[in-house]
C-alpha cells in the first residue's frame, strides 16, 4: 500500500533550496565573482571563471613602483640605481666599474650594460614590493638577484 506524506513547505525552505542548488552550480561551473576594495573604500565584483584562472598577478604602474636606491646582488656586486619614472641606470659601486640601464613596465624589468667584465642585458621581473610602492628583489633572467 503505498502511502503518501504531506509535507509542509514554507518559503524560507524553498529560498535555501535555490541557494544550495544554484551555489552547487556555481562552484561546479566554475564562475565566481572578484571582489576588490579599492584604496578609497570602493568595492568593485568582477565576474570570473574559475577554471580559467592560472595566476593572479598584482602589478603597479612603473611611474609609482620604486627601484632606485642601492642594492645588493647575489654576486657580490653592489648596485647604486637612479629612476626617472620607467627608465633606470645603475653604477656598481664595488667590486668593479660597470654602467648598466633600462625600462620598468609593471613588474617587469629590462636592462643592458657595460664594464670591466664586458657587456650584456637581462630582463627580470620585480617580485617583492614593500609599503610605499619600494621593491626590494628583483630577480633577472640570468639567475642574478637584487636585494636589500
Amino acid at each position: 500500500m503505498l502511502k503518501i506524506v504531506k509535507i509542509l513547505v514554507t518559503k524560507e525552505m524553498v529560498v535555501a533550496l535555490v541557494f544550495i542548488v544554484s551555489t552547487l552550480f556555481l562552484i561546479n561551473s566554475g564562475f565566481s565573482e572578484m571582489r576588490i576594495t579599492t584604496q578609497d573604500g570602493r568595492t568593485i565584483n568582477v565576474p570570473v571563471n574559475s577554471k580559467d584562472i592560472k595566476i593572479i598577478e598584482f602589478t603597479q604602474d612603473a611611474a609609482s613602483l620604486s627601484i632606485e636606491g642601492i642594492w645588493d646582488s647575489s654576486i657580490g656586486f653592489q648596485y647604486q640605481i637612479t629612476q626617472s619614472r620607467n627608465t633606470f641606470t645603475w653604477e656598481v659601486l664595488k667590486p668593479i666599474r660597470e654602467h648598466g640601464q633600462g625600462t620598468i613596465s609593471g613588474n617587469t624589468i629590462s636592462a643592458s650594460w657595460r664594464g670591466d667584465n664586458g657587456s650584456g642585458s637581462a630582463s627580470g621581473r620585480i617580485i617583492v614590493v614593500a609599503p610605499q610602492n619600494r621593491a626590494n628583489r628583483i630577480e633577472w633572467s640570468n639567475g642574478v638577484i637584487f636585494f636589500r
